[in-house]
């Protein structure tokens, strides 16, 4: 109420419940957000049949915006979204917000980092800001993970439990198939091993997982998704990865070793642990890599004993195939070899043309003079070292430009993932300048958010308000997925997300 009344100083004179408040905020057409719907359903049960009636008989025609917002996906989607719900069927956009991405959660860390410090810092935190706002990054990585998440006192050392048993009914199961997956048992045959069930029974724990954004199931990149039975599942957020494989189920084990837990568990570990997040990195940074080139599919690929760590297939048949390390030591020449074998064996072939191929290698220390000169020697070749991979001018391709709202946004086109695919968009990202820790926080999020097609930029104003007055209300954003239903009676104002 104390936001909606600096701006609406009307509505602090009208008694009454939701209905008279909410009909009030209408007439102004107002952009109306209520924050934690699902909590405020608990205190009136009847605040959804109020919105129905309203919205039908009176809001459907009108200016007004109303956002629903709740940190919970699965209470969320039985408040709005379900067929017994007052409100199935009524939303106009639903928003689903996620972690932050490399690009944009880089600006949470100091900028005296290095891009060493950078990816192992990512690779462990993730890109949720409530993570990343609440822990002193500027301090050394091995004291942060130890007072943050190994210490029973740490900051985020029981919040993905707490995250998760928000989330799900079944918390223990759920939970031994979530570090089963971090321990490296990605298969569903290797998984039911792990945690002794039926194989049968485990799709009905992955999809679930999978619906809540916690899990990711990939299949080699050549193959249909809907047709593979070699998926392989993994963690999306890093710092759940983190938890989940060194945390849960430990906690007696770093008491006993006290200041000594993270050098001696988790820093000989550490850069293995990470690799996954290098991998990641490198995939995503493909496109900028070979500009040239429209990839239709970018992943992995496996059979058997081979394994390729980076692919991208281009629409003009051309395959990139590349080994990312990240190791102490540079890349030597047998690596080299080693992709071309694996790559020898993927079985790709658009309509039957013939491929062409190109190599590359991510290195995180550089690679040996052999492999500089097949490199020199080589049109097919290409390096990338770390600071290029982190660094990558794919991030700064930018131009500025300031909305109404008064945050400092920019645009710039980029390439996104949906599904498989691969697709080409205009992105609006806040791109914070000279701001505290805090507003870090919130342009950093609101940047994530506008994903997409922006088509005008009164959208942009919308959400910058919508974000505005969760961040002034003091609710900022504490789960890493967070739903959004968005119902606006103007038709104009659209969303491509």
């Amino acid at each position: 109420m104390d936001v909606a009344t600096e701006s609406f100083p009307g509505i602090g004179r009208i008694e009454g419940e939701w209905e008279s408040r909410l009909g009030y905020l209408a007439d102004q057409d107002a952009v109306v957000v209520l924050d934690e719907f699902p909590y405020l359903i608990d205190a009136d049960e009847s605040l959804p049949s109020v919105i129905q009636r309203l919205w039908d008989q009176e809001l459907r025609d009108t200016g007004v915006t109303l956002v629903l917002v709740g940190s919970s996906i699965s209470m969320m989607e039985a408040a709005t979204l379900l067929g017994n719900s007052p409100l199935y069927g009524r939303f106009t956009e639903k928003i689903d917000l996620r972690q932050l991405d490399f690009a944009a959660a880089r600006t949470f860390f100091p900028e005296s980092d290095t891009p060493e410090q950078l990816l192992l810092a990512w690779g462990v935190f993730g890109g949720t800001p409530y993570s990343l706002d609440g822990i002193e990054l500027d301090d050394d990585l091995g004291r942060v993970i130890q007072g943050s998440l190994l210490s029973r006192q740490g900051f985020l050392h029981d919040e993905p439990e707490y995250v998760l048993r928000t989330e799900l009914t079944e918390p223990n199961r759920y939970f031994a198939i979530l570090k089963a997956i971090a321990a490296g048992n990605t298969s569903s045959n290797e998984i039911a091993q792990t945690i002794g069930i039926d194989g049968k029974q485990i799709s009905t724990y992955t999809q679930q997982l999978e619906r809540l954004q916690l899990v990711e199931r990939e299949v080699p990149v050549t193959e249909d998704k809907t047709k593979s039975r070699r998926g392989r599942y993994r963690i999306l957020d890093p710092l759940f990865r983190f938890w989940f494989r060194f945390v849960y189920g430990t906690e007696d084990r770093y008491e006993r070793l006290g200041v000594d837990a993270y050098e001696t568990v988790i820093e000989p570990v550490l850069a293995d642990f990470v690799s996954q997040e290098f991998e990641s990195r490198c995939q995503d940074i493909l496109p900028d890599c070979y500009p040239d080139l429209l990839f239709t599919d970018i992943g992995r690929w496996w059979y058997n004993e081979y394994e390729v760590g980076v692919v991208g297939v281009a629409a003009d048949g051309t395959m990139v195939t590349g080994e990312c390390k990240f190791t102490s030591t540079p890349l030597g020449y047998s690596a080299l070899a080693s992709l071309e074998d694996h790559t020898d064996e993927i079985r790709w072939s658009p309509d039957g043309s013939e491929i062409e191929h190109e190599y590359a290698l991510f290195a995180r220390n550089g690679v040996t003079q052999s492999v500089r000169d097949a490199a020199a020697d080589r049109d097919d070749l290409q390096l990338f070292g770390l600071e290029r991979i982190v660094l990558h001018p794919g991030d700064s391709r930018l131009t500025e430009r300031v909305q109404a709202t008064g945050i400092r946004t920019v645009e710039r086109h980029e390439v996104h993932r949906s599904g498989r695919r691969l697709y080409r968009s205009r992105r609006i990202a806040a791109m914070p300048s000279r701001l505290s820790r805090t507003d870090r926080l919130f342009t950093a999020r609101v940047g994530n958010v506008v994903r997409g097609v922006v088509e005008s930029d009164p959208v942009v104003g919308v959400l910058g308000l919508v974000f505005l007055c969760l961040f002034v209300s003091g609710h900022t954003i504490l789960q890493p997925s967070i739903e959004i239903t968005l119902v606006a009676a103007d038709p104009t104002w659209h969303i491509m997300t």
